[in-house]
């Protein structure tokens, strides 16, 4: 089995937030140690950075059909990573689920997706 990413099916199931949901953040990367007086010790944890998206969408039945085939079968639940175009800086970029995703019905038809992914092998920081 290849490790390697794999590609966002985008001619089935292009890959967007819906406008104004799209949010990214900086995750934690500073470790704490008590010490026996005074404030905690603060480390670094890595110099590798991390961000975390969250979005949702709405789509068809069709779509979502779509997505929870490759998200079980191609990502195995999740576990590989796969890549997509970053909307914001319009770079293909690798991305891993950071929980699985989840849905609810809109209207008939259709379903309001939403997912948290975690941006991966970024660029070190520096």
């Amino acid at each position: 089995m290849s490790l390697d990413p794999v590609a966002w099916p985008i001619a089935e199931l292009p890959f967007f937030a819906e406008h104004g949901t799209w949010t990214e953040g900086l995750e934690n990367n500073v470790a704490e140690f008590p010490v026996e007086v005074g404030p905690p010790k603060t480390r670094r944890r890595t110099y590798l950075p991390s961000i975390k998206v969250q979005f949702q969408r709405i789509i068809s039945t069709a779509h979502l059909d779509i997505f929870l085939d490759f998200y079980e079968s191609d990502l195995l639940s999740g576990v590989r990573t796969f890549l997509a175009t970053d909307p914001r800086t319009e770079e293909s970029t690798e991305y891993q689920f950071v929980q699985p995703p989840s849905w609810r019905d809109v209207s008939p038809g259709y379903w309001k997706l939403q997912f948290s992914l975690r941006k991966i092998n970024l660029p070190p920081a520096s």
